[in-house]
């Protein structure tokens, strides 16, 4: 008896660790911090892509308006790797990044995502956006060149892409590791996750 319940307390602490690291990214965003060390890590470990690809096609297709929606976790943040005013710092996967959750583009600013790969084999999740969604992109990359998009999913880094020029197309281009991992990525959101 006694150990069946210690196993039923381990389990729960295991269960309750868990959900605390899954809000981590999120707390970490709306809870304010202490940025009286400003020197944040332009440096990015090498599993999180960063770079969006060179001339890639715009997309021709995109689904019907009547695809139902639900509510996603991505969440694609204005970011910087330098401390500024409304800006917070997280740190995930080894990175640390300052993040405005004033200036965000979430999933129902999408019409679509798709796995795709460029001419040189590198792996991209193109992230198609609506009407709506493609006027908040241009408007957010052309008020924050030399920026970043931090791009996430269930409290999750994904990617950071650098703003070089206002994206006006209704295209982004989120790097990825590889294949399948942008297949996982595009099912995910399409999903609605």
């Amino acid at each position: 008896m006694q150990i069946k319940r210690s196993l039923l307390v381990l389990t729960l602490v295991g269960a309750l660790a868990g959900c605390e690291s899954m809000n981590s990214f999120i707390d970490s965003v709306m809870a304010p911090t202490d940025t009286s060390n400003t020197a944040g890590s332009s440096n990015l470990p090498s599993n999180i892509p960063s770079a969006p690809p060179p001339n890639m096609p715009t997309p021709t297709s995109q689904p019907a308006a009547s695809t139902p929606r639900t509510a996603s976790s991505l969440v694609i943040y204005v970011g910087s790797t330098q401390a500024e005013p409304g800006y917070t710092l997280v740190q995930q996967k080894g990175q640390s990044i300052y993040v405005d959750p004033r200036q965000t583009l979430l999933h129902r600013d999408l019409s679509n995502a798709l796995a795709v790969m460029d001419e040189s084999n590198r792996a991209f999740v193109n992230l198609v956006f609506s009407a709506a969604g493609q006027d908040k992109l241009a408007q957010l990359t052309r008020n924050n060149s030399g920026r970043s998009l931090v791009v996430t999913m269930n409290n999750e880094l994904i990617s950071i892409i650098n703003i070089a020029a206002p994206v006006t197309n209704g295209s982004l281009y989120v790097p990825m590791a590889n294949a399948q991992d942008a297949q996982t990525f595009e099912r995910r959101i399409l999903d609605g996750e």
